[in-house]
């Protein structure tokens, strides 16, 4: 009885990927599942050498981001970095002219 409890706690890639699409509306591929497991953001557990099993509580607080917004942020985090590097050089620029 234990053992399945244990067991509980474990999804397959399928149920997992089912579970985000139905949190995000967004179709989850299982590949998708395998990605963030690789990037250390659900952990997983192999079982023999095909199966992996991902852990329900990770899968269930994971939020899925609309396509496209880390690509988005990090433009917006370039763009800034550049707009403060360019006004800390219009400063420096300033005083040597000054001089």
């Amino acid at each position: 009885m234990e053992d399945n409890k244990q067991l509980e706690a474990w999804l397959t890639a399928g149920v997992a990927a089912t579970i985000l699409t139905d949190k995000s509306g967004r179709n989850v591929q299982p590949d998708y599942l395998r990605t963030l497991a690789r990037e250390g953001k659900i952990r997983t557990v192999k079982m023999g050498t095909r199966t992996t099993l991902y852990f329900r509580e990770d899968v269930e607080n994971y939020t899925v981001e609309p396509r496209g917004a880390k690509a988005v942020k990090a433009i917006r985090a370039r763009t800034e970095k550049k707009s403060l590097r360019t006004n800390s050089d219009d400063v420096s620029d300033d005083r040597a002219n000054s001089n």
